[in-house]
């Protein structure tokens, strides 16, 4: 639409009522031939959630992000550190792959001190993003999109383990 009309004001006013969770607007001024105008992009809001943060996903991750997606990631361990403070500093939830509750206390602890020596005082405001095991926000439908990013066979075994039963539960599409 042209730029200052009528039609781009009333465009702007529309997409201002559509509730936040559910689309990603975005206005994009398209020149310089001709008058400005300005295009606009309604997208449906998906979460995406990146399994595994390693040579692949640490690159899906701002992909998918600047596609408009709700990103977060799933880590195995704390065997690399750095990868996993820069899914904290991109601001991604960040789940843990599956495992018994006593070794996700002490993950979760070990991810604490981690996260302590990184950020200090601010520890708190940043551990918030760490959310749990992935299977259960898997089952619980937190997702609307999975990006494998395992290795071959550590795919495979996801697929029959995770996914399937997501999606014959009708919490992942």
């Amino acid at each position: 639409v042209p730029q200052r009309s009528d039609a781009e004001r009333s465009l702007q006013a529309a997409t201002r009522t559509l509730p936040e969770a559910t689309v990603t607007i975005r206005e994009t001024v398209l020149g310089p031939v001709g008058a400005p105008r300005t295009a606009f992009l309604l997208l449906p809001h998906t979460r995406v959630n990146i399994n595994g943060y390693g040579n692949e996903g640490i690159k899906l991750g701002p992909a998918f992000a600047q596609l408009g997606y709700d990103v977060s990631v799933t880590v195995n361990s704390l065997t690399y550190p750095h990868r996993v403070l820069h899914a904290f500093r991109m601001g991604y939830d960040v789940y843990v792959t599956d495992r018994p509750d006593a070794e996700l206390a002490t993950f979760r602890q070990e991810l604490r001190t981690l996260l302590e020596a990184a950020y200090g005082a601010d520890v708190e405001a940043v551990f918030a993003q760490y959310k749990g095991r992935m299977k259960d926000a898997l089952m619980n439908g937190t997702f609307d999109l999975v990006a494998d990013a395992a290795p071959e066979k550590a795919g495979a075994e996801n697929k029959a383990t995770l996914y399937e039963p997501a999606i014959a539960a009708g919490s992942l599409r």
